[in-house]
């Protein structure tokens, strides 16, 4: 009997051994999954895809800026596919157009600026799953995208962060990459990205893809955009939809300016705070940001390529977003620059 008890916790053990090894996931495993997953995302989330028909959208926004002063407007785009596309901003009784036809960008000439703020907006309206392109920066980590559940008051989430590979043991806080956290069905209620919030208060369908019909961003718990769809709808792509009467030949995009040039373009600053439990662990060292800074001066993009710890570099994160500079002015327009910035902190 003895020599039968001892035969069955054997053979017990060996099924929870030959159990337990085909439920483990390898990191490579969950690497993969996640950013399947964050592709997917992306796919249902979008306006912008290979896959949509022709549409026409409308939305109303207003902008929350510095000393309790807001601005209000509209934006319009008629969209046929990535290459054929057509904006229009109005604000203050002033619209200006931006489009892109026939493999060639156009702009008006005297366009209202877009604040860093509305471009955030936009993007979280058409295409919201974004993130900086590597664009051949030194020193960058690969992207080892991770995958968590988290709750939001009473609605719980599943999270996928587009981190990168950190070489310190650290538990990588949520927010200090951008991190896109859906509901069951995949639809996106939460973004934390470059130290914004932006939440869809209610989303719908279009196309058989999810679309935040409201939605409201802040930093830092300061209100920075409210939005909502006024109109969405399919439509016939024609002619008179595509005349450049009257624009310019604009080339878009960010211009890189090295760091000592913008740090003479800086106005204004937050400092960063030492994290509690880096300075009890001495922990100190430079942290590396790269940046777009948007036509307005107001950083629009962060994401960390160097630091000596993920509460150092979060903290970065919280206080760079809230910097403004000069805009920089390159051939009489305001233009985006992508720059790098470097946070120091020292333990006396």
């Amino acid at each position: 009997m003895k020599m039968r008890a001892v035969a069955c916790c054997v053979l017990s053990c060996c099924a929870l051994l030959t159990s337990s090894a085909f439920a483990f996931t390898s990191k490579e495993e969950k690497i993969a999954a996640a950013a399947e997953h964050l592709k997917t995302i992306e796919t249902v989330n979008s306006l912008d895809g290979e896959n949509m028909k022709p549409w026409h959208l409308k939305y109303s926004y207003t902008l929350h800026g510095a000393g309790g002063k807001s601005a209000t407007g509209t934006m319009e785009e008629w969209w046929v596919s990535p290459s054929k596309w057509r904006e229009v901003h109005t604000e203050n009784g002033k619209s200006s157009t931006h489009m892109y036809v026939d493999q060639k960008e156009y702009l008006s000439p005297d366009p209202l600026p877009m604040e860093a703020a509305l471009v955030t907006l936009h993007e979280a309206i058409v295409h919201p799953v974004q993130f900086m392109s590597d664009g051949g920066t030194a020193g960058l980590k690969p992207v080892e995208p991770q995958e968590h559940p988290e709750k939001f008051g009473s609605l719980a989430l599943s999270c996928v962060e587009r981190a990168r590979a950190i070489s310190s043991e650290d538990t990588i806080p949520l927010g200090l990459f951008p991190t896109f956290c859906v509901s069951a069905d995949n639809a996106l209620r939460v973004t934390s990205d470059s130290g914004v919030l932006i939440v869809a208060n209610l989303s719908g369908k279009f196309q058989d893809h999810n679309v935040a019909v409201k939605l409201t961003g802040s930093q830092n718990n300061v209100p920075l955009f409210e939005a909502k769809i006024d109109s969405l709808r399919s439509m016939e792509d024609t002619p008179a939809d595509w005349w450049t009467e009257g624009l310019e030949i604009y080339k878009g995009g960010a211009v890189r300016i090295g760091s000592g040039v913008m740090l003479g373009q800086r106005l204004s600053t937050v400092p960063p705070q030492y994290p509690a439990s880096a300075r009890a662990h001495h922990v100190s060292g430079a942290v590396l940001l790269r940046a777009i800074i948007g036509e307005d001066g107001h950083i629009r993009e962060l994401e960390p390529v160097s630091f000596p710890s993920a509460d150092l570099a979060l903290e970065s994160v919280r206080a760079v977003s809230q910097w403004t500079y000069k805009p920089y002015i390159l051939n009489f327009k305001r233009t985006e620059v992508e720059t790098s910035i470097v946070v120091n902190f020292n333990v006396y």
